[in-house]
């Protein structure tokens, strides 16, 4: 009786440990959910992540990577710097809303677009995306609106133009939460 005694006990010692270790891989399971829900507000699109040589950000769905060009330097080459979205559409010359983010490195001598001259300007009062804090202003060009962005970037600033309603029915507003997943999802890549 004794022996059999045992082996009750050494079962229910192994039903016990077993219990324990799916308590530990359901906890492991509910951290690692709570991590997904915090990405997933702080990018509530989904979306693609896409790199340019010094930084990255997520294309939402719905919205398509298009060809930025250098416009200093030529037409023809591609600018590694900067990465343009447009909603709706694949190029910007659709009519279509869209967002082009650049990176400027801190020796660029980069200056940040003044908003004196533009019809209807509004202040963007500085905001947190993600790890970025962006101000800047809204104003119309030929009756289109956008919003002018910089955030201050380790080595450098990041500068956006939202082209928020460009002839279209389809509008991208700052507030929009795919357009807030772009802006929190934009992060330096270069070391």
């Amino acid at each position: 009786m004794a022996g059999k005694y045992n082996m009750k006990n050494i079962k229910k010692a192994i039903m016990i440990l077993a219990a324990a270790a799916m308590l530990v891989s359901m906890a492991a399971c509910g951290k690692r959910d709570a991590a997904m829900d915090q990405y997933t507000q702080t990018y509530s699109a989904m979306g693609e992540i896409i790199e340019s040589s010094s930084f990255k950000a997520v294309c939402p769905r719905g919205w398509h990577q298009a060809y930025a060009y250098n416009i200093i330097e030529s037409t023809e080459k591609p600018d590694k710097n900067t990465l343009v979205f447009v909603k709706g559409g694949t190029g910007v010359d659709e009519d279509k809303p869209y967002i082009k983010i650049s990176f400027h490195k801190q020796d660029s001598g980069f200056q940040a677009l003044d908003g004196s001259g533009y019809a209807d300007l509004q202040t963007v009062q500085a905001f947190i995306a993600g790890s970025n804090t962006f101000s800047g202003f809204t104003a119309l060009v030929s009756g289109q609106r956008f919003a002018y962005l910089t955030a201050p970037a380790e080595n450098g600033i990041f500068e956006v133009y939202l082209w928020m309603h460009v002839g279209s029915d389809i509008q991208a507003m700052i507030t929009d939460s795919d357009v807030n997943s772009i802006l929190s999802s934009i992060a330096s890549t270069s070391k």
